[in-house]
């Protein structure tokens, strides 16, 4: 049976599918045993995010309008959730992306990043949550075996109104290995969990973009380089409403332990004010962030 016009819209059904690439924009919808369609200019249309602080410096014209610069890297949640709406985000680079799959009954994703070597990382992920891990892809619609699809074709959520299970990435780079300083940082989850990063370090919030900075602002002291932090510790609050505090116990090198207050404003190069979001870290994945206040402790390496 054979169609000339078909645009498909993928909404709310958990049937299985795999999607593959042959080509950077050119992907494969598998629907069932025999048949495949071919799609090309395959982009993300949600879940992704473009990196400005890993953007190059530019002086072009591109880098005064007001289009997103910088990598585009998959905004992914992992399945351990402690805060639910501020929580650690993991960034994959999407050229290392290898797949996306879904398990709709466990409400359930996973991503396969593409490593150096013979051994591929995965990560899962819930889809039960609003506006965490929620993927889109939209791509034009090509002919290949016994259909011919000629329109749109709307990914959303790894569902359509076709059996589909995930997306595959054929053309996946592995991802650069992590680099930096290690550091341990301890969340505020029930199991205290520890993740190992490299290179941590404080992102803020300058202007319409975000930019990676070195220091750390503190009441009284004023702004403290993170290379100087031995340990950090996020104190108790002493208000009962409050579900997280501004107060530390700060380690320097080679020095006592002090009790601080942590700013989320600063000022950096060209005296721009700078809010503060977290802290980032490098990992095999590519980028972890931390938000503040679900951090409840972190330790560097000497």
């Amino acid at each position: 049976m054979r169609h000339s016009l078909w645009s498909i819209t993928l909404l709310a059904l958990s049937s299985p599918i795999l999607l593959s690439q042959s080509g950077d924009d050119a992907w494969e919808i598998i629907y069932d045993a025999q048949t495949k369609i071919r799609l090309t200019e395959a982009r993300f249309s949600a879940g992704t995010r473009r990196l400005s602080w890993l953007a190059a410096e530019e002086k072009s014209a591109k880098a005064k309008s007001k289009a997103p610069i910088g990598p585009e890297y998959l905004e992914f949640r992992e399945d351990k959730t402690p805060m639910y709406t501020d929580d650690v985000v993991t960034y994959v680079p999407l050229v290392s992306v290898m797949r996306l799959e879904y398990e709709h009954e466990k409400k359930l994703v996973r991503v396969t990043v593409k490593q150096a070597g013979d051994k591929n990382l995965t990560l899962a992920g819930p889809t039960k949550y609003a506006n965490i891990n929620k993927f889109s892809l939209d791509a034009a619609v090509a002919a290949k075996g016994d259909v011919t699809l000629d329109g749109a074709l709307q990914i959303q959520d790894g569902r359509m109104k076709v059996p589909f299970r995930g997306l595959i990435h054929g053309g996946a780079k592995p991802v650069a290995a992590p680099t930096g300083r290690s550091a341990t940082v301890i969340v505020r989850d029930m199991e205290k969990t520890p993740h190992q990063v490299q290179g941590l370090a404080p992102l803020y919030k300058v202007g319409a973009g975000q930019k990676l900075a070195s220091v750390l602002m503190f009441q009284k002291i004023g702004q403290l380089d993170l290379s100087k932090i031995a340990s950090l510790r996020q104190l108790p609050p002493t208000d009962k409403k409050q579900t997280y505090s501004h107060e530390y116990e700060v380690t320097q090198a080679g020095r006592e332990k002090e009790m601080l207050t942590l700013l989320d404003v600063t000022q950096l190069d060209g005296n721009a004010k700078a809010t503060l979001v977290g802290l980032v870290g490098s990992v095999p994945a590519g980028y972890k962030l931390f938000p503040m206040a679900i951090i409840a402790e972190v330790r560097f390496d000497p």
